[in-house]
């Protein structure tokens, strides 16, 4: 029984709804953090001190625009920014910001925010100050009784998971607080989140405005991603109005009983990223020279999950069977020395390179479970995938399932077979074989939907 299943079958079961903190129905966003810890046996990452000092650095990046009225808000970090002419642009947001009238733009430096001449002539500022208003918020409140705990209490007891419940409804509940206070004083239009269920608080609010709320799909979406399979009708205002996907396919998850959003509600738009790739990037010297002395190129995208361990030893063997093929490995970060890995010679790192320009530059990519085993195809390159622990499968299986494109292996020998058997096809091939699962015509797509937005 897969952790959606689980959920489902519970939620039948007990009356969800009913557990409120401060008349919000909190289940919403206790089931993320209940379905993280099923999946990973974790808690969505909490603060350390080393954040404090982050923070310090890029608290005052954009303070200004705060103070600023603005008609549209777009929630975003510095990770979705990639390198386009000379600018960072972020690849989920900047370009509707250049289609909308008074954007701000409000991220999440994940590292550190980008220089502003780096930058596109977009309003931008640090997501620090929403981060500090809502964590001083929670701190200052007091904790009121939770309605129908001991419901919520079953609910943990029958998942056999603990999660810090208590401390969540305050987050969620300052987040709802400072954004009622921003919304109000800004009079948004319109609103646009990269990830709905890190910014539950803030998107309850805006809807209590009467705010419509457009997430942009940063990841896989799937019938096995429990934060969009929504059975049971909790405060579906918690979740966004539209939902802007990658392609067509994203529409079928949500028929039937499935209650996050209604089909008529989603806009498939693509990857304003990948269409530059595919159709304007010319490749990197640097790499081209280290690929001549190989036969075969895989660039391999990691995962900062339990399972990379596995991935990363999966590679070690794969690699050492065949020194004739090049392995390009691209972690989630560059936090770890590169002798750390304990890779062959034949496997290397392209730090310089961003991943969806490695992955143009290789004949196949390979991943666990990364969205790239979508993107890759729209690039021009086929998949391998690496079914650890089944979970290739589980995500992938139902919609990669074009065999000459997308292939599944267990063992690092099946793999290297897989690699060695994979023929050559021309990229305008592949891409067009994947066209219904990342659409083409970014900038016009989103044209489109801002339009039809207007009239509804």
């Amino acid at each position: 029984m897969t952790n959606t299943e689980k959920l489902k079958e519970l939620e039948q079961k007990i009356d969800v709804d009913s557990i409120k903190y401060k008349g919000l129905s909190i289940w919403p966003v206790l089931r993320y953090y209940s379905c993280t810890k099923l999946s990973s046996d974790r808690e969505p990452t909490k603060a350390s001190k080393s954040i404090f000092f982050h923070l310090l650095k890029n608290f005052f990046f954009g303070f200004k625009n705060y103070f600023k009225k603005h008609d549209h808000l777009l929630i975003s970090s510095t990770n979705q920014r990639v390198l386009i002419e000379k600018k960072y642009i972020d690849k989920s947001v900047d370009e509707i910001a250049e289609n909308l009238s008074n954007p701000w733009v409000v991220e999440l430096p994940i590292k550190n925010h980008y220089k502003k001449s780096e930058l596109p002539a977009v309003p931008i500022s640090s997501k620090y100050p929403l981060y500090l208003a809502t964590w001083i918020l929670s701190k200052l409140l007091f904790f009121s009784k939770i309605q129908n705990e001991p419901k919520l209490k079953e609910v943990l007891k029958e998942l056999n998971i603990s999660v810090d419940y208590k401390n969540i409804c305050k987050t969620y509940y300052a987040q709802y607080r400072v954004m009622l206070f921003l919304g109000k004083w800004h009079q948004f239009k319109s609103a646009y989140v990269v990830c709905h269920y890190t910014n539950m608080g803030y998107i309850r609010a805006l809807r209590k405005l009467d705010i419509p709320v457009i997430e942009v799909q940063h990841g896989l979406i799937s019938n096995s991603h429990c934060a969009y399979n929504i059975y049971t009708p909790t405060d579906l205002h918690c979740y966004p109005n539209y939902l802007l996907t990658l392609g067509e396919r994203e529409a079928s998850i949500f028929e039937n009983d499935n209650l996050f959003m209604h089909p008529e509600n989603i806009f498939p738009v693509g990857h304003v990223y990948i269409d530059y790739i595919s159709s304007t990037y010319a490749g990197d010297k640097k790499l081209k020279e280290i690929q001549t002395n190989y036969k075969k190129t895989v660039a391999v995208v990691s995962q900062k999950c339990p399972l990379e361990e596995q991935l990363i030893d999966f590679i070690r063997k794969a690699s050492e069977l065949d020194k004739s093929i090049l392995y390009i490995f691209i972690p989630r970060f560059y936090t770890k020395e590169i002798s750390e890995y304990a890779f062959p010679e034949n496997v290397v790192f392209t730090e310089w390179l961003n991943v969806y320009q490695i992955i143009w530059h290789a004949d196949i990519h390979s991943t666990m479970y990364s969205t790239c085993a979508l993107e890759a195809p729209s690039i021009g390159v086929k998949n391998v995938l690496i079914n650890i622990e089944n979970k290739s499968k589980l995500f992938f299986e139902g919609i990669l399932n074009d065999e000459n494109i997308t292939k599944y292996s267990d063992e690092p020998e099946q793999f290297l077979e897989m690699v060695n058997a994979t023929t050559p096809e021309s990229k305008s091939n592949i891409i067009e074989k994947n066209a219904s699962i990342i659409l083409p015509n970014y900038k016009k797509n989103i044209k489109n939907f801002i339009e039809n937005i207007k009239h509804r």
